[in-house]
């Protein structure tokens, strides 16, 4: 177990050097087309319908709650035509990486795939809705503070507005998707996820202010396929896959009741994975209904750690795409996932009176999404 200063002084992944991409914020604009008059004039009606629809709104979200400016501005958005919708959502997502407003937080280039957009939960749970906003950094590095959950998407929306064709529908199988996190900060109790949900198709508002989050466990009233890629602080890494109906799932890795991750090559001070510097994963999703995961370390010898989980339906879920969302949450009651006992042969690292001692941020960078080499792991073995 790592000491009191070596937790402080800890080093958390603050946008290095190496992940500063300077030139990814900008994107040479287009040739303009020519339009036919025609096209000209409907384009006119179009862009004056938009603007008729954006001030109702405005003048909505004055006057009343947040929830119901939402829920208005998801209906009249399903009305309006694809051009005009275009006219709404006011962010030049070509030029910048920042959001205009909450729920937008910003974007993250994802190498293999674009700008992945990220967007602020409306509310953590319904009996806790504070949630801390993200941010990003760089177009990527993500940070996420305590309480914090961001959804991806496929677009940045230029006010408090949600509706599931916002979130990215993604597709992994025959994929790998890669990012490298910093929980140096993460003890017990603490937990840092990453993990994808079918959002994009799921068309109910549920109860945490309306945002269409949905999740196995029906965090806010809403159940959903989710697959954990990884629910990890300092002293344990859990992936799970779950069915809509099945809260409990399937798991492997490091923690309490399941396997396929040793605790000497993942611990703080670790010689494979020392969990008090930024580490790689890698989420593998060949066919066969299976998720591989690796965990790597830069400047460490040893062999990618490389653990799975075959659960039936995972293809079918991936064939029809999910949403990918970053977390970081606490609870007084996490002894599922690192409570006393689980590893009897491991130092007693957690016990009841030691829970929350969660610091400040998670970070998230450096992420990718490639497809699979032939043997399924992405050339890692």
């Amino acid at each position: 177990m790592a000491s009191k200063s070596t937790r402080e002084t800890a080093p958390l992944l603050v946008a290095p050097e190496e992940l500063v991409q300077s030139s990814c914020c900008f994107v040479a604009e287009a040739e303009p087309c020519e339009e036919s008059s025609e096209q000209s004039s409907w384009k006119i009606v179009a862009t004056s319908y938009a603007a008729i629809v954006t001030v109702v709104l405005l003048v909505a979200w004055r006057s009343a709650s947040p929830y119901a400016a939402a829920e208005a501005a998801a209906s009249a958005r399903a009305a309006v035509e694809p051009q005009a919708l275009q006219e709404i959502v006011v962010m030049e997502e070509s030029r910048s990486c920042s959001g205009v407003s909450l729920p937008c937080v910003g974007g993250i280039d994802v190498g293999g795939y674009g700008r992945l957009w990220l967007l602020q939960a409306g509310a953590n749970t319904p009996a806790k809705p504070s949630t801390a906003p993200a941010s990003v950094m760089n177009c990527n590095v993500l940070q996420v503070p305590m309480t914090g959950r961001v959804y991806g998407g496929d677009r940045c929306p230029g006010g408090p507005f949600y509706w599931p064709g916002l979130y990215a529908n993604m597709m992994f199988l025959g994929k790998a998707f890669s990012f490298t996190v910093d929980l140096s900060a993460a003890d017990c109790g603490c937990v840092v996820a990453m993990y994808l949900v079918s959002m994009n198709h799921n068309h109910a508002r549920g109860l945490c202010k309306g945002d269409y989050y949905c999740d196995a466990n029906s965090v806010c009233g809403v159940a959903c396929t989710e697959y954990d890629v990884m629910e990890a602080n300092k002293h344990v890494f859990r992936s799970t896959a779950h069915a809509a109906d099945d809260p409990g799932g399937q798991a492997a890795g490091l923690g309490r009741g399941i396997a396929g991750l040793d605790w000497d090559k993942y611990h703080p001070g670790s010689d494979c994975i020392d969990t008090n510097l930024p580490f790689q994963v890698s989420v593998h999703f060949p066919p066969g209904d299976t998720m591989a995961i690796a965990l790597a370390q830069r400047g460490h010898d040893c062999q990618p750690q490389i653990f799975s989980v075959k659960y039936p339906g995972i293809d079918e879920a991936l064939s029809e795409g999910m949403t990918p969302v970053f977390s970081y949450w606490h609870s007084s009651d996490t002894a599922w996932f690192d409570g006393p006992g689980w590893n009897p042969t491991a130092p007693s690292f957690c016990s009841l009176e030691d829970y929350g001692r969660c610091g400040e941020m998670a970070f998230f960078a450096e992420m990718s999404l490639d497809t699979l080499d032939s043997d399924g792991l992405q050339g890692i073995m």
